[in-house]
């Protein structure tokens, strides 16, 4: 507890009272939508069916190069500065891709 006269000595600075704001009133959200049936078995064919197509045309188009999957290797790099890729491609005989 703080004896009178020193409480007296105390430097305070005087603040008005900030008015009562009301707290904003709330709305009512609307419920939300009901949930579409789903066809689970019909979309996990459809994605089935379209990754199908997706790798037969890759496929066709790597016979169409002359690609042969057994000797396809895919590697991916950060960065490849011109050495490394001359080393790849003089050394290993490799095709780089930018």
């Amino acid at each position: 507890m703080v004896s009178e006269s020193r409480a007296e000595s105390l430097p305070h600075i005087g603040y008005d009272r900030e008015p009562d704001i009301e707290a904003p009133r709330r709305t009512r959200r609307r419920p939300a939508p009901d949930v579409p049936e789903r066809d689970r078995s019909g979309h996990g064919t459809t994605i089935r069916s379209g990754i199908d197509l997706s790798v037969s045309g890759i496929e066709s188009t790597r016979r169409q190069h002359g690609i042969t999957p057994e000797r396809l290797k895919v590697l991916a790099f950060r960065s490849l500065d011109s050495g490394r890729r001359d080393v790849l491609e003089k050394r290993f005989s490799a095709t780089v891709v930018d």
